[in-house]
């Protein structure tokens, strides 16, 4: 039963997130809409933003979980986009509002832990395998540095197309943006991740010139 009110109350905020700002929403409009009293709502959050807090965690959470390994960049972040995909409107208003800190941050970090786990897919393929399509096999052979060092980058780059977006009010296709840069920059990990096992890089990488 607890675990079910609660629920209740973190889908009734996406409605009111989808409907106005989160600046806006009171704890008064999440219980009426909700159908529970107030000390209800207090038994499990402090305030609205522990409630924000919680529902960012949980899909947060929830993306994580469901991603799994990551062997098609493109699909990878599809998937860790569904929930912004899902409710556009809940994501701009909570971006642009005094909190549009906790949206960054949550996808700060689905986009590095995409990240890692796509460079390890390619990083432990064998030298002939390096394709979308290829299974894994065999271990990274990258060091956590590299690997830190190359995740930096593409989530950068990926944090670069989000804010973007966000700040465009999210009205373009970001699907269709997203298998455009899968198709212009098809290859590109792959050739990194063989420039990083490179004895060239290894010796960059020493200090040596």
């Amino acid at each position: 039963m607890a675990g079910f009110t609660k629920k209740a109350i973190l889908e009734t905020f996406v409605e009111l997130l989808n409907e106005q700002p989160f600046d806006k929403i009171t704890v008064k409009d999440v219980v009426e809409r909700c159908g529970i009293n107030r000390n209800t709502f207090y038994y499990y959050y402090e305030d609205i933003y522990a409630l924000l807090n919680d529902l960012i965690e949980t899909e947060l959470n929830k993306a994580l979980t469901d991603m799994g390994n990551v062997s098609n960049w493109q699909t990878g972040v599809e998937h860790a986009l569904g929930f912004a995909i899902a409710n556009k409107k809940a994501v701009y208003h909570i971006y642009n509002s005094l909190n549009k800190d906790v949206m960054v941050r949550y996808f700060r970090k689905i986009m590095t832990d995409l990240s890692i786990k796509f460079i390890g897919y390619i990083a432990g393929l064998p030298e002939e395998e390096t394709s979308g399509s290829a299974q894994k096999s065999g271990r990274s052979v990258l060091e956590g540095e590299d690997t830190k060092l190359l995740a930096d980058i593409l989530v950068d780059a990926e944090m670069g197309m989000l804010i973007s977006w966000l700040e465009e009010g999210m009205t373009s296709d970001i699907e269709t943006r997203v298998a455009q840069v899968q198709f212009l920059f098809d290859g590109v990990v792959n050739d990194i991740v063989t420039k990083m096992k490179s004895p060239e890089y290894k010796r960059i990488k020493s200090g040596k010139r």
